[in-house]
């Protein structure tokens, strides 16, 4: 039973960590997998609960992830440290490392407490408490106000936004509101990461970190869960309390940032006394950002690049319309199209990121979706698998199809995973095309020497060499 009286005799020790994995997971908030390219991303969630968790108590973050430990080296840092409470947000393919973890660490001390979050944890919550005793909460979707007050010693019962299990039984202490004021929560603690080695394939400079000036997407894209985890209406942090984090950035040595907004530009009158902010406080950060095709304007690019962009992500997903359609984009390829092109007059650079799997891919939908990412000229590209994570709308429409290969969490993951099937295409089909279409878009000599004529550094050369590394590894598989 959890008891209503937990208050601390004094600051309790906080753990958050990723763990250790040979496959080298990465995460980024709602969702995660396998590296490619050699990326490795800031746990930008775990970043801000740590934030949130060093308000009333000792925070430890251990990236196991990133920070090359070995199972011993990783429980010997975290035991040592004697934790009061351990806050986590698993990825459904390493869900089994995580507990395997948290055993051990609660053996060591009976007493700590275990919080899970994250999307998966958020949609799982009833299938983790009841197979995994070492839990103690889960807290779904947007978590920093009841880690305070967990912390702070308030009564589980007056906590809104918990579950946890009594008597053998999961309870819900009701839902928690999403939050209105985001100028309220704590920064995410950037400053815990000391200088770790992150890396992505578009960064310029390092070291690089991940800032998010909003939550919530109003967009009903049937693939994500963005909706889920933060809610419908696209919430936003103050211009003063963005600029105020990205001047503390700079204070303590980054020198790049992802915002990873679900659409950056989506209200273009704040985002541009961002921009005007950024350029005339001469804020040394360089950036890059997501937004949609139909969101963007010439003068606002021009104003982005001004302030320090270099790279914007798209998701296009595919080069037939009537697939764009079924995952609910809301966007025409000639959109896709236009912004592409605005963004080579203004001298930006841009990912284009493509998902192979609709019930109805077939091999000519696929041929042209490797046309069109020729077409629009992108300087990167992500091909990816329909990926169906828990408790979004395509998990359920592939299942109710017979489309869902099987439902196996510990192959959650955009690269790798064999869990769909199209109308007309096996997952192993799938898959083998997914490394056809990195052939086809990068292996081509125009392209090559392109890449190779722009290099400038010994960063722009490991880009390269990882990104073909990736694609490599694919065709093995």
């Amino acid at each position: 039973m959890i008891s209503a009286d937990h208050v601390p005799s004094r600051r309790p020790n906080v753990l958050l960590y990723t763990p250790p994995s040979p496959l080298n997971y990465t995460r980024l908030g709602r969702c995660g997998g396998s590296s490619k390219g050699g990326e490795r991303w800031p746990p930008i969630k775990l970043l801000w609960m740590a934030g949130a968790a060093r308000r009333h108590g000792n925070v430890l973050f251990i990236d196991g992830d990133n920070g090359g430990l070995t199972e011993a080296g990783f429980l010997a840092r975290a035991v040592e440290f004697r934790p009061d409470w351990i806050v986590s947000e698993p990825l459904p393919n390493l869900l089994d490392v995580e507990i395997h973890l948290l055993e051990r660490m609660k053996a060591a001390h009976p007493g700590v407490r275990v919080v899970l979050t994250g999307a998966f944890a958020s949609v799982q919550h009833t299938e983790i408490l009841q197979r995994h005793p070492v839990v103690d909460f889960v807290i779904p979707f947007e978590v920093e106000g009841a880690i305070e007050e967990l912390l702070a010693g308030k009564p589980v019962l007056e906590i809104p936004g918990l579950y946890y299990r009594e008597g053998g039984e999961e309870r819900s202490t009701g839902n928690r509101p999403f939050l209105k004021d985001l100028d309220g929560l704590a920064f995410p603690a950037h400053d815990l990461l000391h200088g770790a080695d992150y890396f992505a394939p578009f960064i310029q400079r390092g070291p690089f970190t991940i800032v998010e000036t909003s939550r919530g997407c109003p967009y009903p894209c049937v693939y994500c869960n963005a909706h889920v985890m933060n809610g419908k209406v696209q919430r936003y942090r103050s211009p003063d309390n963005v600029i105020a984090e990205m001047k503390w950035l700079q204070e303590i040595g980054i020198r790049e940032v992802y915002f990873n907004d679900e659409t950056f530009t989506l209200h273009h009158e704040r985002l541009s006394v961002i921009l005007d902010r950024m350029i005339a406080e001469r804020i040394d950060l360089t950036w890059v950002c997501n937004t949609r095709a139909d969101v963007v304007r010439k003068d606002i690019l021009k104003k982005m690049k001004a302030a320090g962009c270099h790279t914007i992500f798209f998701g296009v997903e595919s080069g037939d319309q009537r697939i764009v359609d079924y995952y609910r984009r809301e966007l025409t390829l000639g959109q896709v199209r236009e912004a592409f092109a605005a963004c080579r007059e203004v001298g930006l650079k841009t990912v284009a990121h493509f998902i192979f799997g609709a019930p109805d891919e077939t091999e000519e939908t696929i041929r042209s979706t490797i046309a069109f990412a020729r077409e629009i000229k992108p300087t990167l590209v992500s091909f990816n698998l329909l990926t169906p994570y828990p408790g979004t709308r395509v998990h359920d429409l592939l299942e109710e199809e017979g489309l869902l290969n099987r439902k196996d969490y510990a192959e959650v993951d955009q690269s790798r995973n064999m869990l769909v099937r199209s109308k007309s295409l096996s997952p192993e089909r799938l898959k083998e095309a997914l490394g056809e279409a990195y052939l086809g878009f990068y292996v081509r000599p125009g392209y090559i020497l392109r890449r190779f004529l722009a290099v400038r550094s010994w960063m722009d050369l490991k880009k390269i060499l990882n990104g073909y590394r990736h694609m490599r590894s694919l065709m093995r598989r």
